[in-house]
Parts: structure tokens; C-alpha cells; sequence
């Protein structure tokens, strides 16, 4: 999820690739388990205007997200796979976390962006291979917002459509 190489090595689940930073703390990993399922992380560290610990930006976030998906859906179609999939998504430590909003653009309450509970566990979403990766994420990314106390992604128009 980072975009950047690690290492990478053979274990019984499958095959992993760990992305060390500076001092060899790992800051994501992701897994192509023996069974097809892929898994991935990353660790965002930094502070939020809030003073909160972890800032989430948002639009990094979605970005990072859909590249991710894309690069899947490249992999299952090369495998021969309708590129269908179900995306989960867990934050953890959320009550430490600000999601990334530009306050200036927005009017938004001074809690939003905020979430309100230890670990946030957004529901399986199926992404149809059929949509675009935009179109398909959203429905995650919105509960992801309304899990902060915002509606829906901010980084979508009313009409459903990203925002370039």
C-alpha cells in the first residue's frame, strides 16, 4: 500500500512483503494468502489539527485505496478472475485519529472528522468488477466518513462522481 519495495519472503500463509522504514520499524505489510485472499496495511503517522496523534488524509487515503484495487483487479484478470472482490477495512487506534479534512474548503463542525470509538470496522463492501474502481469504492469510503461524523466522502460531487 505504500508504493514502495520491502521485503519479501515465503511463510505458511502465503507470501509476504513487509516495508521497513528508518530503524527497521515496520510501517505495512501486505499478504497474497494461499487461498487467493490479499491483505494490506499501512501505518499513517502525524498529527492532526486537532492535536490528535495520527492524521488520516483523506484523499491520500481514497487514492492510495483505489490504486491498490486496481493493482488486485490487474493481478485476478491476469489469473483469469472476473476481478470482483470484497473490500474490508479496519482502523485502528481511531479514537487517536483525525481524518484529514481542508476546514478552510468545507463547512464542517468542529468534532467532524473525529471518530468516536477505539477501532473503526467498516462492513464488507463488494466491489463489482463490472464498475469502475471509483464508482466501487465509494460506498466504503462514505462509511468511512460517516464513521468520522461526516455524510460521505467529501472527495465525491452530489452526483456520485470523484472529484479530480
Amino acid at each position: 500500500m505504500s508504493g514502495t519495495g520491502g521485503n519479501i519472503r515465503i511463510n505458511l500463509d502465503g507470501v509476504v512483503s513487509t516495508r521497513p522504514s528508518a530503524g527497521r520499524q515496520v510501517y505495512g505489510f501486505s499478504i497474497l494468502f494461499c487461498n487467493g485472499f490479499l491483505e494490506a496495511t499501512k501505518v499513517y503517522v502525524g498529527y492532526g489539527q486537532r492535536q490528535r496523534q495520527t492524521g488520516l488524509p483523506s484523499t491520500e487515503f481514497e487514492t492510495t485505496c483505489m490504486q491498490l484495487v486496481q493493482a488486485f483487479r490487474t493481478e485476478l484478470r491476469h489469473l483469469g478472475q472476473s476481478g470482483e472482490m470484497v473490500a474490508m477495512f479496519s482502523l485502528l487506534h481511531a479514537d487517536q485519529v483525525e481524518l484529514g479534512i481542508d476546514r478552510n474548503r468545507y463547512v464542517i463542525g468542529p468534532d467532524d472528522g473525529l471518530f468516536d470509538r477505539k477501532h473503526v470496522l467498516i462492513p464488507d463492501v463488494l466491489l463489482p468488477a463490472e464498475q469502475t474502481v471509483e464508482a466501487a469504492m465509494k460506498p466504503l469510503f462514505d462509511l468511512v466518513w460517516q464513521a468520522s461524523g461526516i455524510p460521505r466522502s467529501l472527495n465525491y460531487n452530489e452526483a456520485g462522481e470523484r472529484i479530480p
